[in-house]
This record gives C-alpha cells, sequence and structure tokens, in this order.
C-alpha cells in the first residue's frame, strides 16, 4: 500500500496546551527527541501516528499527541530510557481534534511502536467513531476536506478560546459533489437512469433530470440522451427541469440543451457553509416569529407568500412538503407576523451524509431588510447542528447570496436549471 503524503499532516502539539499563554507555556520541563513533551500539571504526551487507509489502496499518516502515564511502569517508559521503543506497547488518550472526525478527541487509544519507525502507530480504539478511522476505507474527499481544515486552524493564544476552522471552495465543492449532491435524484424511488443521467417524473408537477460532474457522454451521444430526456415528458404533456452545476462536463452542456429547446431560467449561487458558524441568535422584531410546521394550513398559506414574492406558482410545495409530513430529514419553518406568513423555508438533511440543504426563504417585499433571511438560517443551523449536521448548501439568488457571504458561507460554483415546456394544445 503506498503513501498518500500530500495528505498527511502533524499536529505540532496537543490541542490543550495549544491554547495556552506564553506565561503557562513555560511550565514545559522537557522534550524526548521531539516525541514527548512533558507539561507540569499536565502529563506527559507522546507523538504518535494515526493511520487512515483510503479507497483508493493509499495510506495517509496524521500525526497526533496521546496523554500517557509514564509512571505505571510499562514497557513504553523502558523502551524510550533504553533510546528505542519498537516493541512497546500503552494505552493513552487522543488530545487533538482531528478534522473530519473532531468527535475522537478524548478517544481512548491503544498504540504500539513498530521495528524501524520513529513513531509510535496507534492500532486500536473502543471509541466508536476512531474505530471506525482505523478500521474503514475513506474517500479521498473526505480526507482532503479534512486537510484544509487542519491547514487553517487559528491557534488561540489564550484557554478557553476554540480552535475556528475556515473554508476553501475547491475542498467544499468536492465534499459537496462525494456527498450531497446525488440526493437531489436518490431521494425518490422512482428515478431512472439514462445514460448517465437520472430523470424524476411526478404526476402533478414538473419532471427533474440532473447527473454526476461529468456526464462522461458528449457530441451526438449527448444530444441523443438530451432528445430521450425531452421526448418523455413530451409523451407525458409535463414540462422538465435540467439542473446543471457551472463545473459540469462536458462544458457544452447549456448550449446542447438549449439547442433542443430548453430555456435557461437563470443561474444561482452555491454556497457552503458550517452549521455551529451559522447557528448565532437573531432579534426580530415587529411581532415576528418563526415556528416549525407541517400542518396542511400552513402549507398553503408558505405556498402562497413563495407564488408572490418569486413571481411563479409554487402550489406545488403543498403536496411535496404533504409527501415529506413524516420525513425527520425535513423541517418547515415559517415566519409569521399579524397572522400572516410572510417568510418560509426548509432544512432537507441528506441522510448518510454531513450536509443538510437549506431552500426556501423568499420573503414578502415588504418584510424585508428586518433580519428574517438571517434568523430562518440560524434556526435551520441549530436544527442541523442537534442532527449532527456540519456542513450547509444554499443555491442562492443574487439577493440573498451577499447575506449568505456575510455569514460566512462560501461560494462553491454555480447552478442553472433549463427548462422544456410542451407546446400549449391548438384552442
Amino acid at each position: 500500500m503506498g503513501e498518500n503524503q500530500e495528505l498527511g499532516r502533524a499536529y505540532v502539539e496537543p490541542d490543550d496546551f495549544a491554547q495556552w499563554t506564553e506565561l503557562d507555556r513555560g511550565a514545559t520541563l522537557s522534550w524526548y527527541d521531539g516525541r514527548v513533551l512533558a507539561v507540569q500539571d499536565f502529563g506527559k504526551t507522546v507523538r504518535v501516528v494515526l493511520p487512515i487507509s483510503l479507497d483508493t489502496g493509499e495510506s495517509v499518516r496524521i500525526e497526533v499527541w496521546v496523554v500517557h502515564d509514564f509512571g505505571d511502569g510499562g514497557e513504553l517508559a523502558a523502551e524510550l530510557e533504553a533510546g528505542d521503543w519498537s516493541g512497546a506497547t500503552a494505552q493513552g488518550v487522543l488530545l487533538n481534534v482531528v478534522e473530519p472526525w473532531p468527535e475522537v478527541y478524548g478517544a481512548p487509544v491503544t498504540f504500539a511502536g513498530e521495528p524501524g519507525e520513529w513513531l509510535p502507530r496507534i492500532t486500536g480504539s473502543e471509541h466508536p467513531v476512531l474505530h471506525r478511522v482505523l478500521t474503514e476505507k475513506w474517500p479521498v474527499s473526505v480526507l482532503a476536506l479534512g486537510r484544509f481544515w487542519f491547514e487553517n486552524r487559528v491557534r488561540p493564544s489564550a484557554p478557553g478560546n476554540s480552535v475556528k476552522p475556515v473554508t476553501d471552495a475547491s475542498a467544499l465543492l468536492s465534499a459537496f459533489d462525494t456527498q450531497a449532491r446525488s440526493a437531489e435524484w436518490e431521494a425518490y424511488p422512482g428515478a431512472v437512469q439514462d445514460s448517465e443521467v437520472f430523470r424524476v417524473a411526478w404526476d402533478h408537477r414538473r419532471g427533474f433530470v440532473s447527473g454526476p460532474p461529468d456526464l462522461r457522454v458528449d457530441g451526438a451521444e449527448l444530444d441523443a440522451v438530451i432528445a430521450r430526456q425531452r421526448d418523455y415528458f413530451a409523451a407525458r404533456g409535463q414540462a422538465v427541469e435540467w439542473k446543471t452545476w457551472g463545473h459540469d462536463k462536458p462544458a457544452d452542456l447549456p448550449q446542447r440543451l438549449e439547442a433542443a429547446g430548453f430555456v435557461s431560467e437563470g443561474r444561482e449561487t452555491v454556497l457552503v457553509g458550517l452549521a455551529e458558524e451559522m447557528a448565532g441568535p437573531v432579534h426580530l422584531g415587529d411581532g415576528i416569529v418563526l415556528r416549525e410546521t407541517k400542518e396542511e394550513a400552513d402549507l398553503h398559506r408558505l405556498a402562497t407568500t413563495a407564488t408572490e414574492v418569486f413571481g411563479r406558482n409554487s402550489s406545488w410545495l403543498v403536496d411535496y412538503l404533504l409527501e415529506k409530513k413524516d420525513d425527520p430529514n425535513t423541517v418547515v419553518v415559517v415566519a409569521e407576523a399579524g397572522g400572516q406568513v410572510v417568510s418560509s423555508a426548509r432544512l432537507e438533511i441528506v441522510p448518510g451524509t454531513e450536509f443538510g440543504g437549506l431552500w426556501g426563504g423568499g420573503t414578502l417585499e415588504q418584510w424585508r431588510g428586518k433580519g428574517i433571511y438571517r434568523a430562518l438560517v440560524a434556526h435551520r443551523a441549530r436544527v442541523a447542528l442537534e442532527r449532527g449536521i456540519k456542513y450547509l448548501q444554499v443555491d442562492a439568488s443574487e439577493d440573498s447570496r451577499p447575506i449568505l457571504e456575510r455569514l460566512g458561507f462560501v461560494v462553491v460554483t454555480t447552478t442553472t436549471g433549463y427548462v422544456w415546456e410542451p407546446s400549449p394544445l391548438p384552442k
């Protein structure tokens, strides 16, 4: 198995110690050749390797720190004194927040020295997440995202400050494509695959077509795929949306859709943000109240508001959300004032991933500028965090994009829906 050095990383010290003031750092007692850091009233910590297996067949070395009791008379202390711990085994507790698995901080570990290796290696853990990290094979995209978080850690200068990650567009886009994008069609059991694309048909609203970032077809073959989707919905007498993203391949997909009679509905910006950064409190005045609901009467009211806000018929939302009434991964929030729904939004969690999608959010014009949109984002972010969701994704209009960027969302790509509609019947 080869080693992927690009994704490897080394935590230079335990996270707890990194947050101490320089005065507190003066309590450092000694280093043993870079492998052991002893701090008064803190303990002796050992630099070890956390090995990660990738699904490419490669492995990644992440150097972390564990606290170990050298006073237990164990073989590690004896081996260390002898200048070699290639035969030693010991137990300790992990002292680093290892992204993208922050919950492994504080996990109990077993580690062992290996012949010819300068650092011992973690060999096991009873912690369920760390056990998975050690025993499963991981996609490169997951490690790439964790790599970026590591490189952008902000080291606090005083105890109590948190380590704050920032985000990189390319890493977040890779994570989105890998984890969440396919939910656009995989959420529907009736989705049909044709070549590399998927189409979804409903009885009471327009159909949907999309696919992975690389369709692996071009030219006349791609034209034929497009024509089959159009003709399928033409036979049903239904409109259809083909959703594209700005980084898709082949690059001429939009032009070929237009040549087949599809019309752009306008470009939106795709942004991804950290849920924990979006969950702060937002004060709402003017009697504005947020509440979660899936009551049918509320769904009709929010659909009426959405129709006015977006200038197109949004009555389909009623059937769509009623279908998801018992789905815990769909959370609907309305903003009310004076008995009127002035805005609404929903969170759609992508099962089995770290992503949740933020949808809706349109606010009646006379109620804009009062913090409602920000409050809806914050409410859904708090729900997402409670459900273990780390990332929030939004397809944003030009009205919403600046607000989201100020909140800390990162632009990762664009998305455009191309719509084909059947010709109206002659009168």
